[in-house]
């Protein structure tokens, strides 16, 4: 399929209804490990670029991404198994 660019990402997802809190407790965690200049130089030196970023922006890619996708393995014959 023509016009698609795709890079690997990772996140932490949690149990929906995980109380805000520790959503918001977690993502301070991981976006001030993310922040420390000693891991991005370890990271970098793998090609690995950390980004911080809050559950609202996390949703909004996932919402734009997993409709993108569908199409792209519905274009390929990729049946779920």
């Amino acid at each position: 399929m023509q016009d698609y660019a795709m890079s690997t990402w990772q996140c932490m997802l949690l149990l929906a209804g995980t109380p805000p809190a520790i959503v918001q407790a977690l993502n301070a965690a991981v976006n001030k490990a993310a922040a420390d200049s000693d891991l991005q130089k370890q990271f970098s030196a793998q090609g690995v670029q950390l980004q911080q970023s809050t559950p609202q922006q996390l949703e909004t890619r996932l919402r734009a991404d997993i409709p993108k996708w569908l199409k792209v393995a519905r274009a390929a014959g990729v049946e779920p198994e």
